[in-house]
């Protein structure tokens, strides 16, 4: 009766859990969080699936890892066919994949214990791990997590089965996983060196034996490296997208890595409640061979894991003292592979309780001030990493300093009356509760993540993206905006509508219509563009400016302009070798300024005559008095509104005399 009733839970389990996350995912995100990966990968899934090319937005670009959008593009090969909306659909897709992960979960502690209870509570653990919201987006870490886990699952067979077969299969799930993210090849790397000395030094076999998975994973990188080139070729050699968004050590990025490193352990620690991350450890010490080299394959990947983002991420992101980015989602596919790890050390932890019991005191005394600040990081964190894992509280919606030190004591509470029990002789007691505080914690930060994912959604933005989709049509078009990667209103129509466009900054086509008097040459400059080989835009006269550009603009008479019902969106079709812009006042450095200071707003100078000259309606309030372009404004403290005449030779200076003023807004109008 057990066995058929464990049977029947784990497919009844992934059911749930497949259920319940989507619903979740459903109500937490109904929008993309406007982050590189997300327009990344669905562009290249699209373009793959309508057009059999790699590229992002039109662009050719540079990206090998291909893995998730290919999963992808049979999803928008289907489009046609489904219509409705893609993001829901590819949402489902995602948490599919991701709450798949608790099946290699279950077969890996089963492997380890034998025992199917066990089993099925490392599935429950994987399925409430806060990191199941990546479903809700659409990012790598969907089809990750669960290859993560069944390339654990092949490397402990690797070790426990005299067959070659599950080192093989390792070799190529690490492939795999270096073509889906290459950071989480990681695990992969540590389990085949582990088992490459296991093989050579324990086992006394022979040397092509533990040579053979490691040359299968450099010919399957090799072939997959040689496959990218033939299929898409040496035009797309440079990946410009992610290289623009770092940059070059400085000399104080080496202390942020050292200060990261510690803190990523300790944060992982947090995370499994101290237990699930110390008591694997026993392992290193006892046991079989086997699972006891197995065991340290995990922690070494884990430590290379937590180097490897301390090195290459954190310095990146110029992080201040108190505001470390730690993107440990990259260490979350562990946690659950340690609680299997800790099933299987369950039965010596006897020999060890009170060593045990000291490394959680001394645990719980760390991470009442590291963990609270690195759990709460006030401002820094986006809402991915947030979520990425348990140690991690969101910051986005709320905020959750108090709800950083509750779960922090908590843990630290618990850490010690664990080690109380232990030390007391209390072991019935001190075995069952780590299980429960463990799941309790994983409920409490998915509830926090999920709350923190409620992005707002503008009916009005969405209902005008809806209209430059029906009113585009088949037309090409290019779009305005303030920002290359991260403008909201433009992934509404590539993310979400399938309206994918062509699109620079308003700063950018400003610099090149000042050496082109003008007149619209399509292009995207190389500082924005995500490939050095290609900078055309599409050959249209068709412009969509975003409501922040537009605002700021005034378009020539010659240009035929149309605003969608919200007012998101200006269409402005132009007629070619038309001079299409005549005027821009845009940008203001601040909107407080102090006694001295000086902003500025760019003046569109170098395309008008020296005697052109535009009416400046500036709103403003404050004491003192301004110098506008030469010509004294007096405040009186309330908001008023100034006309003035300005030439657009240069820019617009503003500059305080004394007191302090606030711009409120501004306008032009052609004399």
């Amino acid at each position: 009766m057990q066995k058929k009733y464990t049977s029947f839970a784990l497919p009844l389990l992934l059911a749930l859990s497949f259920a319940a996350h989507c619903a979740l995912n459903f109500l937490s995100a109904s929008a993309p969080t406007v982050v590189i990966d997300e327009g990344l990968y669905t562009n290249i899934a699209r373009s793959l699936a309508w057009k059999g090319e790699l590229a992002f937005r039109g662009q050719p670009v540079a990206y090998p890892f291909l893995l998730y959008p290919l999963l992808l593009t049979p999803l928008y090969r289907l489009q046609a066919l489904t219509g409705g909306d893609m993001y829901r659909i590819v949402q489902v897709f995602g948490t599919l994949l991701i709450t798949s992960a608790s099946l290699p979960a279950y077969l890996l502690t089963m492997d380890l214990t034998g025992d199917r209870r066990r089993a099925l509570r490392a599935a429950l653990v994987t399925a409430c791990m806060p990191d199941m919201i990546f479903g809700a987006f659409q990012m790598a870490e969907c089809a990750v997590w669960p290859l993560s886990l069944w390339l654990a699952f092949a490397g402990l067979r690797s070790f426990t089965r005299r067959t070659p077969g599950y080192a093989l299969l390792t070799a190529l799930l690490t492939g795999l996983l270096y073509f889906a993210k290459p950071g989480a090849a990681v695990m992969g790397c540590a389990m085949m060196s582990v088992r490459f000395l296991y093989v050579l030094q324990r086992e006394k076999q022979p040397l092509r034996r533990a040579v053979l998975p490691l040359f299968l994973l450099f010919a399957a990188l090799a072939a997959g490296y040689a496959l990218y080139r033939v299929l898409f070729g040496p035009d797309a050699d440079l990946m410009g997208l992610y290289a623009k968004q770092t940059s070059e050590w400085a000399p104080g990025d080496a202390a942020a890595a050292l200060k990261a490193f510690p803190l990523m352990l300790l944060l992982f620690a947090f995370a499994a409640g101290g237990f699930y991350a110390l008591a694997p450890l026993t392992l290193l010490r006892r046991g079989d061979g086997c699972i006891r080299a197995f065991a340290a394959a995990c922690v070494l990947g884990l430590l290379l894991t937590c180097i490897g983002v301390a090195v290459f991420i954190v310095p990146y992101a110029r992080p201040g003292a108190d505001t470390l980015p730690l993107h440990l989602r990259y260490c979350a596919m562990y946690l659950p592979v340690f609680y299997a790890l800790t099933c299987a050390a369950e039965n010596g932890l006897r020999k060890r309780e009170r060593g045990l019991a000291l490394a959680l005191l001394c645990f719980a005394l760390l991470c009442l001030f590291p963990g609270v600040r690195a759990g709460v990081v006030p401002g820094h964190t986006n809402a991915i990493d947030s979520a990425a894992l348990s140690a991690f509280i969101p910051t986005g919606s709320f905020d959750a300093r108090l709800a950083g030190w509750a779960v922090t004591l908590s843990v630290a509470a618990f850490s010690l009356l664990l080690a109380c029990l232990f030390w007391y002789g209390k072991q019935t007691a001190a075995r069952r509760m780590p299980f429960a505080f463990l799941l309790a914690l994983l409920i409490v930060q998915s509830v926090f993540a999920h709350l923190n994912a409620r992005f707002p959604v503008d009916p009005g933005l969405l209902a005008d993206a809806r209209e430059v989709s029906e009113r585009v049509g088949d037309q090409e078009y290019l779009g305005v905006t303030q920002r290359y990667y991260d403008d909201l209103s433009s992934y509404w129509l590539d993310s979400r509508l399938n309206r994918p466009m062509q699109q620079v900054t308003f700063d950018q086509m400003f610099a090149s219509m000042e050496e082109t008097e003008g007149v619209y040459i399509p292009f995207v400059p190389e500082e924005q563009a995500p490939n050095v080989h290609n900078h055309l835009t599409p050959d249209t006269n068709l412009l969509l400016l975003g409501y922040r550009v537009a605002e700021h603009l005034e378009l020539a008479p010659s240009v035929r302009t149309g605003v969608t019902a919200n007012g998101c969106f200006t269409f402005a079709e132009i007629q070619p070798g038309v001079r299409w812009l005549d005027t821009m006042l845009y940008g203001l450095d601040g909107d407080w300024l102090y006694e001295g200071e000086t902003a500025y707003l760019d003046a569109f100078g170098g395309i008008c005559d020296e005697q052109d000259e535009v009416t400046l309606s500036l709103t403003a309030a404050g004491s003192g008095s301004l110098i506008v372009d030469g010509q004294e404004v007096r405040l009186t403290g309330q908001p008023e509104t100034h006309s003035l005449t300005v030439s657009l030779a240069d820019m617009v200076e503003i500059c305080v005399v004394d007191g302090d003023a606030e711009i409120l807004g501004y306008r032009t109008e052609r004399k």
